[in-house]
């Protein structure tokens, strides 16, 4: 990753990660920019943590699976359209949802 920015966001406490030991020692730097309250962590303890996501604040949360995958894709309790990226925010698909 070249570099990420996440600053003024003070609900932001956790990022999950991966490897919170690799985050720790390459994320930093002057391309990457968080709030000090911010922290790396392999489990955040949050609706992401699992294959249910969503924005709860709007009541809106969904299924998508299995993850991670080399193919098939399911979206389960939302209608609409969808980008999915790559880990390198590269767009691989554009998914259109008419089942809800």
């Amino acid at each position: 990753m070249g570099g990420m920015s996440a600053y003024d966001n003070p609900n932001l406490t956790c990022i999950e990660v991966d490897d919170t030991s690799y985050s720790n020692a390459n994320w930093v730097g002057n391309n990457f920019d968080f709030d000090s309250q911010t922290s790396f962590s392999e489990d955040c303890n949050n609706p992401c943590s699992s294959s249910t996501t969503g924005m709860p604040e709007y009541g809106l949360s969904f299924n998508l699976y299995p993850n991670p995958t080399t193919s098939i894709v399911t979206v389960d309790g939302i209608k609409g359209t969808f980008e999915l990226f790559n880990i390198l925010g590269q767009v691989n698909a554009n998914i259109q949802n008419q089942h809800h």
